[in-house]
């Protein structure tokens, strides 16, 4: 028999084998080369890109020790000191001054009252007037005594109403007596700080307008440049006798 055809097919079969495993090992050699290009490349854009983001980001040392000036605890006090100082010497709002307690300045009892809407009769002039302050009972010579503390306002001669002495006190008032004599107490001048109690004069005869009264003391009492009845602020003597008005 004749073997030769045989042999024939199977070294082209075996050279076709080769041939295509040959191929095969080119393409994996191409895609493995390929896929590391790929990879090479892929690489050099992310570190591109990296470089790029960290050339951008400041070059700080987290780590580094902070240098700049630290507050310590006398700074952080003193800060809150001032804060405290400058919220305390804010301009405080003023106090609203009071009235003093006024007593009587002279011991006797109302002989006349205040009264400024209904006219009382006076005796001396022989008609009806207002009263705008009060007559209180005193023997010629008797003691005046400041009604409260406070400063002489005026010293003064009145043609109708004699002599007389105003004293300011806190509080918007101010006490005025008439029908006192010329001579004052020791001291007494204007701008001087008087006591409550402390004599400033002695109860007169020198007011015309009211000869024909008897002795007594002339008190007249201002709170915020308004005559007011001083028996709503003093607590006078009663007399069996009563008194006018």
């Amino acid at each position: 028999m004749n073997n030769k055809p045989e042999k024939k097919e199977k070294s082209a079969q075996m050279r076709t084998v080769y041939v295509t495993l040959a191929l095969s090992l080119v393409i994996m050699a191409v895609l493995i080369a390929l896929s590391g290009a790929f990879r090479k490349s892929d690489k050099g854009a992310v570190e591109s890109y990296a470089t790029e983001i960290i050339v951008e980001v400041p070059d700080i040392d987290v780590m580094a020790p902070y240098n700049e000036h630290t507050v310590t605890e006398s700074e952080t006090q003193k800060t809150t000191e001032e804060m405290t100082t400058e919220t305390t010497t804010e301009k405080p709002v003023d106090a609203v001054p009071t009235l003093p307690e006024f007593t009587s300045p002279v011991s006797g009892y109302l002989m006349k009252v205040h009264s400024i809407d209904v006219p009382i009769f006076s005796a001396t002039m022989n008609d009806f007037r207002t009263h705008i302050g009060v007559d209180i009972t005193a023997s010629v010579g008797e003691d005046v005594h400041a009604a409260a503390p406070g400063v002489i306002k005026d010293i003064w001669e009145d043609p109708m109403e004699g002599n007389c002495v105003s004293i300011s006190h806190e509080g918007g008032g101010e006490t005025i007596y008439k029908n006192i004599s010329a001579t004052l107490a020791d001291n007494i001048a204007v701008g001087y700080t008087v006591s409550a109690g402390e004599v400033i004069a002695s109860v007169g005869d020198t007011s015309m307008v009211e000869l024909a009264d008897d002795s007594h003391l002339h008190f007249e009492l201002i709170i915020d440049g308004m005559h007011v009845d001083p028996a709503k602020y003093i607590e006078f003597p009663e007399s069996d006798m009563g008194y006018e008005g």
